[in-house]
């Protein structure tokens, strides 16, 4: 279980989240809805240690670190090196490694990943950090609006991935699109006022999804 107690995080006088205390159980797809600079993307980096704050986060009663996996739109990626090369850099695995797994080769093709990520499109690196995120199998995988800039084979391999690893893992994602997510999500919640709020089981449905988007 993933464990947040006064969460505070604030940028110089602003405040993005303010003593936010929640639960989330260690399996299942957890959906966070909220209006642009709600806070959204600060808790998930809060939580993935890529943010300073105010208060505790917790994995199963030890720190996140080694627990958390994590996809943003400005997950780093040197423009110098391949898709394959960052990847291996990333999950300090070696090159033969991941083109031996046929996972690597979910979201982007052999072809594609052996390019430098200089020529990579907005969407190609997307497909690269969610790669990096499930390749680590950790049990905690927090996404950041992943279907931001993806492409329809793109969003069908992200719904085969979120579908099985919300089986065995804890799954947090941050977005918008409610529709995507309405046979996915476990649980949604809605992010305003720094105060994350649970939606009522009822209103989580496709129909539910079209008339939040």
């Amino acid at each position: 279980m993933l464990q947040i107690e006064n969460l505070s995080r604030t940028y110089r006088r602003t405040t993005a989240v303010a003593n936010l205390t929640v639960a989330f159980p260690s399996t299942g797809l957890h959906l966070i809805q909220g209006d642009n600079g709600a806070g959204k993307t600060t808790v998930l980096k809060c939580i993935a240690g890529l943010e300073k704050y105010q208060g505790s986060i917790w994995w199963g009663g030890e720190p996140t670190a080694g627990h958390v996996s994590s996809a943003f739109d400005d997950s780093p990626a040197h423009s110098a090196l391949s898709g394959l090369q960052n990847l291996s850099a990333i999950l300090d695995r070696p090159v033969a490694d991941l083109r031996a797994d046929p996972s690597t080769f979910g979201f982007l093709t052999e072809d594609r990943l052996a390019k430098k990520t200089r020529s990579y499109s907005f969407g190609q690196r997307k497909k690269l950090a969610l790669t990096a995120a499930f390749l680590q199998d950790r049990p905690c995988v927090l996404l950041d609006e992943p279907t931001a800039g993806l492409d329809g084979r793109g969003r069908e391999v992200l719904t085969k991935m979120l579908a099985s690893y919300a089986r065995t893992h804890c799954v947090i994602v941050s977005d918008h699109d409610a529709v995507f997510y309405a046979e996915l999500a476990s649980d949604v919640y809605s992010m305003s006022d720094d105060c994350l709020t649970k939606v009522p089981q009822d209103r989580i449905s496709p129909s539910a999804g079209a008339d939040q988007r």
